[in-house]
């Protein structure tokens, strides 16, 4: 069932050869969005998200294959919840996607799979110093597409909730960016 044949396309995905590790991650993307935690039973998840996140890290110039790795996680994380404890060890993965953009889609993606963890390891993001977390989300903000925009603006909220006085100084660089949201013709943001 779904364990084997998810299972094969891990394997696949961890070859060398970036023609069937694209097919294969499109393959497992179908697999995730079509999924559910009843359909997805067996799903191999500690197998499946170190894979995924070496795509993702690796230096490849094939940006097709880095976006639909960060497609594959977010589909996991929302088909499979469970899976979101595990993905939040790459938080660092997604922040870096978006301190240097090369590829605009991978970026947004990157954004909507941190806003997905933000629901619950927004303390996890927002100590993640070393990425610069929150202005990493928001220094290229008004480039994004308006949904991209939202979820970062989301994962900024999130992470400010419980925000302890400790820590605002991770977020005390990205205020001017903040506050010039508020006279945003977009309600929503």
């Amino acid at each position: 069932g779904v364990s084997g044949r998810a299972g094969s396309l891990i394997t696949t995905i961890q070859q060398p050869d970036e023609s069937l590790k694209l097919t294969a991650l499109s393959e497992l993307c179908q697999l995730l969005v079509m999924g559910n935690e009843e359909t997805l039973v067996g799903f191999p998840i500690k197998q499946a998200v170190p894979a995924l996140l070496e795509c993702m890290s690796s230096s490849t110039e094939n940006f097709e294959l880095i976006n639909h790795a960060c497609r594959a996680l977010t589909y996991m994380m929302e088909s499979l919840p469970r899976s979101t404890s595990l993905i939040a060890e790459g938080i660092g993965i997604f922040l870096e996607k978006l301190q240097v953009i090369q590829c605009m889609d991978v970026a947004e993606q990157s954004l909507t799979a941190l806003e997905i963890l933000s629901r619950r390891n927004s303390k996890q993001i927002l100590n993640a110093t070393q990425s610069g977390s929150i202005g990493a989300c928001l220094t290229y903000i008004d480039f994004f597409s308006i949904v991209a925009q939202r979820n970062a603006l989301k994962i900024t909220a999130n992470c400010c909730q419980n925000m302890i006085r400790g820590e605002f100084v991770h977020i005390q660089s990205s205020l001017p960016i903040l506050s010039q949201r508020l006279t945003n013709s977009d309600k929503k943001s």
